[in-house]
C-alpha cells in the first residue's frame, strides 16, 4: 500500500497524520482496529477515514484514550473502534461529480490519525489497521512502523 504522512499540529497539541492509501471495496464502513506492537501505549484522538477521491462521506472513528498500558508495555494492544460519526462531503464536490456515478473507492483512501503530542502520549511501536466493512476488509494497513 502507498503511504504518504502529512503532519500538522495545532494549539490543542494534537498531531494529525494523513496517510494515502490503494482504495479497496469494503462497502459501508462499520469499524475499525488498530493493533500496536510492543512499546509505549499511543494516544489515539480519532480517525477518519474517506474512501477515494469521490466519496461523498468521511466515517469518524473517535477514541480519545491510551491503546496499551503504561504499566505493561512490552505487551501488543488493540482497540476496536465503532462509527462515531458520518460526515456528508458531497457539497464540497462539485454537481457535475454529484451527478455522476462515480465509484467512491476510485482513486486513494484518505485516513487521517490524530493523536497527541503531549508526554507519553507516542509510541515507537508498529501500528496497524484494518477497516471493516459490511462486505469485507481492507487487511492490515500500516500506520506507522516502530
Amino acid at each position: 500500500h502507498d503511504q504518504v504522512e502529512v503532519s500538522e499540529q495545532n494549539d490543542d497539541m494534537l498531531k494529525v497524520d494523513l496517510h494515502h492509501f490503494e482504495a479497496v471495496s469494503v462497502g459501508k464502513l462499520q469499524r475499525v482496529v488498530l493493533h500496536k506492537g510492543p512499546s509505549q501505549p499511543l494516544y489515539l484522538t480519532k480517525v477518519v477515514v474517506k474512501e477515494g477521491d469521490f466519496a461523498r462521506t468521511e466515517t469518524v472513528f473517535q477514541h480519545d484514550g491510551f491503546i496499551g498500558d503504561h504499566d505493561r508495555p512490552q505487551d501488543e494492544a488493540e482497540q476496536d473502534l465503532t462509527v462515531s460519526e458520518v460526515i456528508d462531503c458531497s457539497s464540497s464536490l462539485s454537481k457535475e461529480r454529484r451527478d455522476q456515478e462515480e465509484i467512491k473507492t476510485q482513486g486513494d483512501w484518505q485516513v487521517w490519525v490524530t493523536t497527541n503530542e503531549h508526554a507519553n502520549a507516542g509510541t515507537h511501536a508498529q501500528v496497524h489497521m484494518v477497516v471493516y466493512g459490511d462486505r469485507g476488509d481492507t487487511g492490515p494497513l500500516t500506520l506507522q512502523n516502530g
